[in-house]
């Protein structure tokens, strides 16, 4: 796929056929995955990194980010730049879908199905752990505002940088975190920063600590007077299968969840989720149990399978939650489709 489209060349493409074969089989030599991201970010820079008088950076489809060894963005690019460089901006649903097992954690962008989850000019967006800046960076191209959250202060720095260097758009440097409550939290982080993910929970081996603000979304709306918000990175990835059902379903979960009993026993569910009247979540969940119980099934393995063939992988909020917003008709139909694919 990546030859295809332009993003990786010959040599590149089959050391990715080598590091996904050796995955696949749980094989993991250092030395090819070494070579492998040696070779990925060679590529990378030779096609998108730039020079100037002054410094280095990157110019990755009219997004500029600063140039740094610790901060490299080539394993954000599919996610991020992939359709908005290599396919013209094409977020339309058959594209994304096609892409979807080949990029990272997929698109942040969606267009079809009488669904529109794209960047706009003018819109206002909520870039929720920004890392340097790369999807604020591309936001910016189309002309929106970003409200960019980062808490650790090295990254935050980055980020700056990047929103002095993208005057398509606005790019606001926050430095907090976005969660569900206001508090201070203790942040763990890597020697390098390739991610913008961080740990609240433990501390790894060589990491550094640092503690930061959270705030809420809310709170920081009606603090800074926004009126509207467009869009939200993340909220798409974080809830599409309440929109769309899952096309494929992670290999990963399947092979952990997905029980030779399975699909006899989401049978039987389906059944019992025909049944029911009420399909309110409290509901729901006292039928299902029950039923559970009665048939004394294991309560873990049904769950998780049932959360499986509604999310597409092992995510998303309380399961019954999802089926009272799906509604009956549309969770039986996802049930059924998983028993005929797995």
């Amino acid at each position: 796929m990546g030859l295809k489209y332009g993003e990786k060349g010959f040599i590149h493409t089959i050391f990715f056929i080598v590091w996904e074969y050796c995955k696949k089989f749980n094989m993991n030599p250092s030395l090819i995955r070494k070579v492998y991201f040696t070779v990925a970010k060679k590529e990378f820079n030779r096609k998108w990194l730039r020079k100037d008088a002054k410094k280095k950076y990157y110019d990755i489809g009219g997004a500029k980010l600063p140039y740094d060894t610790h901060y490299n963005p080539c394993d954000i690019f599919g996610d991020v730049f992939f359709i908005h460089c290599l396919c013209g901006g094409n977020y339309d649903s058959e594209l994304v879908r096609k892409l979807d097992d080949y990029l990272g954690e997929g698109s942040y962008c969606f267009r079809g199905e009488g669904i529109d989850v794209t960047v706009k000019s003018g819109d206002v967006i909520i870039d929720a752990g920004a890392w340097i800046g790369d999807f604020s960076a591309y936001a910016s191209t189309q002309n929106a505002t970003v409200y960019a959250f980062e808490p650790t202060q090295k990254t935050f720095d980055m980020l700056c940088c990047t929103a002095e260097m993208n005057i398509g758009g606005k790019i606001i440097p926050v430095k907090m975190g976005l969660g569900d409550v206001e508090t201070e939290a203790s942040i763990s982080y890597g020697n390098t920063s390739s991610s913008n993910t961080f740990n609240t929970l433990r501390m790894k081996n060589n990491a550094q600590s640092e503690k930061v603000s959270i705030t809420t979304i809310d709170r920081f709306v009606v603090e800074q007077k926004i009126e509207r918000v467009d869009f939200i990175k993340d909220l798409w990835e974080q809830s599409s299968f309440f929109f769309i059902a899952p096309e494929a379903y992670d290999e990963k979960t399947v092979a952990k969840r997905w029980k030779p009993e399975t699909s006899a026993q989401l049978t039987e569910l389906a059944g019992v989720l025909l049944s029911i009247n009420d399909f309110s979540a409290h509901n729901t969940e006292e039928i299902v149990k029950a039923w559970i119980t009665e048939k004394e099934y294991h309560l873990g393995n049904i769950m998780n399978a049932f959360r499986l063939v509604l999310v597409g992988e092992s995510k998303g909020p309380h399961i019954f939650d999802i089926t009272e917003i799906l509604g009956q008709e549309e969770v039986i139909r996802r049930i059924k489709k998983a028993i005929e694919i797995l």
